[in-house]
């Protein structure tokens, strides 16, 4: 039998580190790391009138009190203020872009059963909130919650894909497509061929985040700026969203788990990729790179001598991380997908509150409803006046 516990307070991320970071060893991303989830909550939760950030986190336990699982939630309120409110339950990293997978930090071969006992407990405290957007669940959790919470509704499923590395650069080379392996010999050429040559720096320490972000935030946003290309939103527009990185990047690399990937060419920096080191698979965050040497596919040979790299290293897996483009499907890795689903209180006040909160969000592209639905958004979301969003 498994037991819920109850967590509401700041006091939380000290009281449950040690035991986080021993579920998180076993994840493949950062995402689920303590220091992901401390630093989220220090610089991205909401006290606003318009809108309150509560913390409402739960342990999953079994009958000897070993914790199995982790669910980092918190319990939004728009307003904040006055009965009339929206209670929305949600697991930190609740921003557009930033937080690309969200769920339990679960003991590894326990996640099924951990959910299944958190959407226990929310069936049972339905009066304490109205509405929730639950993450990371798969088909047979999802399958649960549908009976757990009738009127469980699956908003999207959040693709990923990993690579399965081998223990040599040749051996994996050999071993990619044909598309790819020509369009590796095509970058070198194209620079040779213009006197130039290709030089990746890996950044790992503390005091190399700054200089390496400083980098980071100038060819991500110059990427988002791409005409006639994929488009690539830049998700570091607002100010605090880059706090946040800088603070989360210093956070992993005083634990050596930071990898920062920049690429030079003629001493110039024209491409940057991040890396975050979990276990044995690397995870390839956010990269931008210098239109200009566009024609050189930089991007390209960044992500390729990472990979070489993380070969080099020992891991064992690359993590490419989410959303369908052929930047990705390309190397042909594992693809894996996640259900996200969308859940209204049992309770007859989170009924009614779940249609009025979701029919406002269906029409929040009318002029009469886009303003009080953006003084209620996130400010993870909010443009500075002298940028335009990609």
């Amino acid at each position: 039998m498994l037991f819920v516990r109850k967590f509401e307070s700041s006091s939380a991320f000290a009281q449950l580190e040690p035991v986080w970071r021993s579920l998180e060893a076993a994840s493949s991303v950062p995402f689920a790391t303590w220091d992901w989830a401390s630093v989220w909550w220090s610089l991205l939760r909401e006290q606003r009138v318009s809108t309150t950030d509560s913390l409402w986190i739960r342990t999953v336990e079994d009958s000897s009190g070993a914790t199995l699982a982790i669910a980092p939630l918190m319990l939004t309120r728009r307003p904040s203020l006055g009965p009339l409110c929206v209670r929305q339950l949600q697991f930190l990293g609740a921003d557009p872009n930033l937080t690309e997978l969200r769920g339990l930090v679960a003991a590894p071969g326990r996640e099924r059963e951990a959910y299944q006992a958190l959407l226990e407990h929310l069936a049972q405290c339905a009066d304490e909130w109205d509405t929730a957007m639950l993450s990371g669940l798969d088909d047979e959790s999802f399958a649960f919650a549908l009976r757990a919470l009738p009127g469980s509704q699956l908003l999207r499923q959040v693709p990923s894909y990993q690579l399965e590395l081998a223990s040599t650069w040749a051996e994996f080379k050999a071993g990619l497509p044909r598309n790819i392996k020509e369009s590796l010999r095509k970058c070198h050429n194209s620079l040779r061929r213009d006197g130039l040559s290709a030089a990746l720096e890996v950044l790992t320490r503390v005091d190399e985040v700054g200089a390496g972000l400083d980098d980071f935030f100038r060819l991500h946003a110059e990427r988002s700026r791409a005409a006639g290309m994929v488009e690539h939103p830049n998700a570091f527009h607002a100010a605090v969203n880059q706090s946040f990185l800088r603070e989360v990047c210093e956070h992993f690399a005083a634990r050596d788990k930071l990898r920062l990937f920049r690429l030079r060419v003629g001493g110039r920096v024209v491409a940057v990729r991040i890396g975050f080191a979990m276990g044995d698979c690397l995870y390839f965050y956010y990269s931008g790179y210098d239109l200009a040497f566009a024609k050189y596919s930089v991007m390209t040979t960044a992500l390729a001598g990472a990979l070489e790299y993380a070969i080099q290293e020992g891991f064992t897996r690359a993590h490419l991380a989410t959303g369908t483009d052929v930047s990705k499907t390309r190397w042909r890795p594992i693809e894996t997908r996640l259900n996200e689903v969308n859940v209204a209180s049992p309770s007859a006040r989170g009924q009614a509150v779940h249609r009025l909160f979701h029919g406002l969000k269906n029409a929040a592209h009318r002029p009469l409803f886009a303003l009080p639905m953006r003084l209620l958004g996130r400010r993870s979301t909010w443009t500075p006046k002298t940028e335009v969003a990609g």
